[in-house]
This record gives C-alpha cells, sequence and structure tokens, in this order.
C-alpha cells in the first residue's frame, strides 16, 4: 500500500491551476504548499509540496484557501529530471483525498475523493 498521510496548514496562497493538452485531453494540475507540524528538536514544521490533479485541482483552487488546516491523504511517487548534467531524484506527493479540518474560526468539513 502507497499511502502518506498528514494534517497540515497550507502556507501560502494557491495559485490558478497550470492548464496542459497530453493525447488529445486537456487536463489541469495544482501544487499547493503545507507545513505540517514536527516531533523533531529544534524543528517547528516541515514544508511538502502537494500536487493535485483534475478536477481535484480545480475544488482546491476553488474552495481551500492560506491557512485552512488540512487533513490529506496521498500516494507516494517517485520522479526525476536533469539540473546541470546531473539527475536529480525527488518524491511527488498525489492527493487522493482531501478534508478541511478547520477555517478561520469557523469549523467546517468538504472532502472529495478520487479513485486511481
Amino acid at each position: 500500500m502507497n499511502t502518506w498521510c498528514a494534517v497540515g496548514r497550507i502556507t501560502k496562497d494557491i495559485e490558478e491551476p497550470k492548464v496542459y493538452q497530453k493525447d488529445d485531453a486537456t487536463n489541469m494540475i495544482i501544487v499547493i504548499r503545507i507545513a505540517v507540524f514536527s516531533n523533531k528538536k529544534n524543528v517547528d514544521s516541515d514544508f511538502f509540496n502537494i500536487k493535485a490533479f483534475g478536477k481535484q485541482a480545480d475544488y482546491i483552487y476553488k474552495n481551500f484557501n492560506k491557512g485552512d488546516l488540512l487533513s490529506l491523504r496521498c500516494r507516494i511517487c517517485n520522479s526525476n529530471y536533469e539540473k546541470d548534467g546531473k539527475t536529480v531524484y525527488k518524491n511527488d506527493y498525489i492527493v487522493e483525498k482531501v478534508d478541511r479540518l478547520l477555517k478561520g474560526n469557523i469549523s467546517k468539513e468538504k472532502s472529495i475523493d478520487t479513485e486511481f
């Protein structure tokens, strides 16, 4: 099972989704940055870039804002790219489910599931 779960706050304003064309289909992607409380000594938070695609990207863009507290279930994908002649490896966190736990002073839940 490839599942990564976290609770964290959106750290900056969400940018408009990027639209791209692939195999005669139009899709969109959005990247949000979240801060997750850390148990590490002398470190308050860890920061993660989270990706969402398609309808889920549009939903996040329209319904979530900086400061919202989210519960996330993601899958982790490995990716790599070339930079200065060297291969850089990284992990991508792809949203499978997102719930808003808190928005401002209002406790409100919203969720969306995506089956892969």
